[in-house]
């Protein structure tokens, strides 16, 4: 069995291996566990209530991070950007990881709709205004189902999303 201090180290270690997993948080979430708690070559140390929900805010803040990546403007020219429908499959993921885990989604809902406005404003003002090309990958009916689930409204701007938006 770990010391007190070692077993504090270890789940330092894999929080960070949480939090700065690949595009899935929860595989990294329960290979951790796994490693931690019942893997041959691991410590095999008895996790309590709070390690686990330490360890599972690791994986909420990755979906966050993974969520925001892709409806932050300044991302749109970078090798990073996956496009507003990443966003939507990244959101319905960390729902579903929620549900699994008895979280509240809800808990981050308030920032992504906010970024998610700020990112379709932006968005709408580069196409008319700047003549830039439409960097929103997903149809008008994906765009407003993802604004539903945010618990905005798009009527002020409805008219230029539906002139931004691909017809998939």
């Amino acid at each position: 069995m770990a010391t007190i201090t070692n077993h504090e180290e270890l789940l330092e270690d894999e929080w960070y291996h949480v939090r700065h997993s690949g595009e899935i948080p929860e595989i990294a979430l329960h290979s951790s566990i796994f490693h931690l708690t019942e893997d041959s070559d691991g410590p095999r140390i008895e996790l309590s209530r709070d390690h686990l929900h330490y360890l599972q805010d690791a994986a909420m803040q990755r979906y966050l991070e993974m969520i925001l990546r892709d409806i932050t403007p300044a991302n749109r020219d970078t090798t990073m950007y996956r496009g507003v429908l990443r966003t939507i499959s990244n959101w319905r993921r960390f729902k579903r990881f929620c549900e699994r885990h008895d979280m509240h989604a809800d808990d981050i809902r308030g920032e992504i709709a906010a970024s998610f406005m700020t990112f379709l404003e932006n968005e709408i003002k580069d196409v008319k205004e700047r003549g830039r090309d439409s960097s929103i990958n997903c149809s008008f009916d994906d765009l407003t189902s993802f604004a539903y689930e945010m618990k905005l409204s798009l009527t002020d701007i409805e008219k230029d999303l539906r002139l931004i938006c691909r017809n998939i």
